[in-house]
């Protein structure tokens, strides 16, 4: 009764593998019970395997370049973005120095303001004492 039981169920594995059973469950019973495949099964079961094989491959294939491409777009970002920040701090820098510069151009030119008002009240000076 056993036997005949497992006769059935591989009868029905066999039957459902040609019409599109999962391809896992097929290969399983492949590999567990060769003889109760014809050769047109047992080929077109190791076609679906190879099938699948390739698609896997290629799916992985995909998955890298995109890994690949996504990690060399995150480098470029990060050297642009680090590139900016020393633009950044350079140009900060720059505007400091140019404050101080203007600063003392600032105080230089009061200082010259205050030397030609010193002439000027020197020569109202004279002007009146003469």
């Amino acid at each position: 009764m056993q036997r005949r039981r497992v006769s059935d169920e591989g009868f029905r594995v066999v039957k459902l593998c040609s019409q599109g059973l999962q391809l896992s469950r097929c290969e399983t019973w492949l590999s567990q019970h060769p003889v109760r495949f014809d050769d047109e099964q047992r080929a077109f079961i190791t076609e679906s395997m190879a099938a699948r094989d390739q698609a896997i491959a290629r799916r992985r294939r995909l998955q890298r370049i995109v890994l690949m491409g996504s990690t060399a777009a995150v480098i470029i970002f990060a050297l642009l973005g680090g590139f900016a920040l020393v633009q950044r701090n350079a140009a900060i820098t720059k505007g400091i120095e140019a404050q101080r510069q203007g600063s003392l151009v600032a105080a230089k030119n009061v200082e010259l303001q205050a030397q030609i008002y010193d002439n000027a009240i020197a020569v109202a000076e004279r002007e009146i004492t003469q």
